[in-house]
C-alpha cells in the first residue's frame, strides 16, 4: 500500500502575510496558487459555502499548502499540543542557533531557546525548539544529530520494516 505524504495543509487568516513569513523564514516558494469553490469544496470540506485560496509553497523535501476561507471566516487555533488534534509542522535546520536568531530578528516568539537532547540513542544530542506562527500553528525546529531520530535513519528504518512484511 502506498503512504507517501503529498502535503501539510495549514489553515491561516491572511495568505498573503503567512506566504512572506514561510519565504522568508524557511525559502519556501510558491508552486501553486489558486481560487477554489462551489458545492463539491463545500461538501468535502464540511464548510457550508465554502471559499477559499491556497497557495502550494515547495521547500526541499516537503510541500505546505496554505489555505486562507474568504468566506466563512474562521476562529482563531487555540488548541494547545497537548489538545487531541493538535499538530505541529516540523523544520529540519542545519543550524538551529543560527535560524533561532534569524526567527528573532524577525519577531517570532519562542515558547523555549534552543534545547539539546541528551547525547543517548535515540536523541544523540540532536536540538529542537518551538515556536507559533501568526495563525496560532505550532512549528518545530529541529537539528538532527546523526542518531537513530535523523531523517536518514528514520526512513531506513521504516524500509526495513516494510522489507520484513509478509508479500501476498
Amino acid at each position: 500500500m502506498r503512504s507517501t505524504i503529498h502535503h501539510m495543509g495549514i489553515t491561516v487568516k491572511d495568505l498573503d502575510e503567512s506566504i512572506a513569513f514561510y519565504s522568508a523564514a524557511f525559502g519556501l516558494e510558491i508552486v501553486d496558487r489558486a481560487l477554489f469553490s462551489g458545492e463539491e469544496l463545500a461538501y468535502v470540506v464540511q464548510v457550508p459555502g465554502a471559499e477559499l485560496e491556497y497557495a502550494f509553497m515547495a521547500g526541499q523535501n516537503a510541500v505546505l499548502e496554505l489555505i486562507e476561507y474568504k468566506a466563512p471566516k474562521g476562529k482563531p487555533y487555540t488548541l494547545r499540543n497537548n489538545d487531541v488534534g493538535a499538530a505541529h509542522c516540523c523544520f529540519v535546520v542545519d543550524d538551529l542557533e543560527e535560524t533561532y536568531e534569524k526567527l528573532l530578528a524577525m519577531g517570532v516568539e519562542f515558547n523555549a531557546p534552543p534545547q539539546t537532547a541528551p547525547d543517548i540513542a535515540p536523541f544523540n544530542e540532536l536540538k529542537y525548539t518551538y515556536f507559533r506562527d501568526l495563525n496560532g500553528i505550532t512549528i518545530e525546529l529541529f537539528q538532527p544529530s546523526d542518531g537513530p531520530l535523523s531523517l536518514p535513519q528514520l526512513l531506513a528504518a521504516a524500509r526495513a520494516a516494510g522489507a520484513r512484511e509478509p508479500t501476498s
